[in-house]
């Protein structure tokens, strides 16, 4: 059966109740028993071994065992990706992967040419499948998913925390990798820009310019909006220093 579990901090008492998605997931997907010991990380890096006590028909009651709890840390180094939103499940299949990748932020944008402009409530939603993905690869901190924002409302933010910003584009600033990798070392947090698959209009290339996003190419052909933001996603992981 799948032992990992999401219960979110604070763990004060060394028995909790489980309710909602994890525990519909543990009584009728896993159908759980009384006594079996499962994981439960709370998002924030907390890891601690619980035991099943008693199952009820929407909520589970475990035991922990604080005195074994560990608390991880995750890398200095942040990965940061704003994006356009691609059509139907393509956006769930970005988040998850996202997540896998260790992105740490995505910032969904509404840009001029977006085809897709999700409402809170799908958003909302699209954060259960950040828990199953890091269910699924063992991380312990959730991604961040942020409200959707408007391409000109993230350019001022990227000016005001100054932070190194890749823009995917069929044209780059740099000759080689090499010349990226020197670019972007020493910086502890690195923003993704990916644009719509119509591509940006002229005046979004000029915000993204005035705030300092450089360009880089991925590959040689036209990729769809989510291809691009894990292949520059993985590029980001190949930075960090």
């Amino acid at each position: 059966m799948s032992k990992r579990y999401y219960s979110p901090a604070p763990w004060t008492e060394c028995e909790i109740e489980l309710d909602g998605p994890e525990a519909h997931h543990l009584l009728h997907v896993m159908r759980a028993q009384s006594g079996e010991e499962v994981e439960l990380f709370d998002g924030q890096g907390g890891v601690v071994p619980a035991t099943i006590m008693n199952l009820k028909r929407k909520t589970v009651s475990l035991e922990i065992d604080l005195s074994r709890k560990v608390v991880t840390e995750e890398a200095d180094f942040k990965i940061v990706l704003a994006t356009a939103v691609p059509k139907g499940d393509r956006f769930r299949w970005l988040v998850e992967k996202a997540t896998e990748l260790g992105v740490s932020e995505l910032i969904p944008l509404n840009m001029e040419r977006s085809s897709v402009t999700p409402r809170d409530s799908k958003i909302d939603k699209h954060r259960q499948y950040i828990v199953e993905a890091c269910k699924q690869s063992g991380r312990n901190h959730l991604m961040q998913l942020q409200e959707m924002h408007s391409f000109d409302d993230f350019c001022k933010l990227v000016s005001e925390q100054n932070t190194k910003s890749l823009l995917g584009d069929l044209n780059s600033d740099f000759d080689s990798f090499e010349e990226l990798q020197s670019w972007g070392k020493s910086t502890t947090t690195f923003t993704i820009v990916v644009g719509p698959e119509g591509g940006l209009s002229d005046l979004e290339f000029e915000l993204a310019t005035q705030c300092d996003m450089r360009r880089w190419q991925v590959g040689s052909h036209i990729l769809r909006t989510e291809t691009a933001g894990l292949a520059l996603a993985t590029l980001a992981n190949l930075l960090r220093p």
